[in-house]
């Protein structure tokens, strides 16, 4: 462990520094795992992405935020800003700022079209638009998340939404 720990402070090539830390925690504590991730955020710059998501996803709700805030503002680019952003948008949806929330729903799911949270940012635009009484523009948004997505669960849910909409049922969770 130790061994793995001081490596990590000295080299600075992010992939051997993201393995080594990955290691380290496997048997950890969150908390231990958080000094881990701290090491790795302080002494490998190169690797400050995954260190903050890292830290995030260890973190309490509100401090979550702050790292995944961080993460999505320095690092556009890495390939854990769209996670990062769904939780930053998902706290907006929760605290009830719709519009706020719909306004970088759209923009995310421009900025990130070909990652994986694409679809999450397209359905949840529509239900969005949905809660904001914008019936024609979620019907539009779910026959894009459709189209774009076909194969993915949110395509499920926007054909559901879309039915609803159109005076049908969406069963959601239903079992019967």
């Amino acid at each position: 462990g130790d061994m793995l720990f001081n490596g990590i402070k000295t080299h600075k090539e992010a992939a051997a520094v993201v393995e080594a830390a990955k290691i380290l925690c496997q048997p950890l504590s969150k908390a231990d795992a958080v000094k881990v991730w701290q090491t790795v955020l302080l002494h490998c710059p190169a690797a400050a992405d995954v260190a903050l998501y890292n830290l995030a996803s260890r973190a309490t709700a509100e401090q979550s935020l702050k790292f995944y805030s961080e993460l999505a503002a320095r690092y556009p680019t890495s390939v854990y800003a769209p996670e990062a952003s769904w939780w930053l948008l998902l706290d907006k949806i929760v605290k009830g700022k719709n519009n706020d929330a719909l306004k970088e729903a759209k923009q995310y799911a421009d900025k990130y079209a070909s990652a994986k949270a694409a679809a999450r940012f397209y359905f949840w635009s529509g239900k969005l638009q949905e809660r904001l009484k914008q019936n024609e523009a979620a019907k539009t948004t779910y026959q894009q998340t459709i189209k774009l997505f076909p194969s993915s669960y949110y395509a499920y849910r926007a054909a559901a939404r879309l039915n609803a909409l159109r005076g049908g049922k969406d069963r959601g969770w239903s079992t019967d």
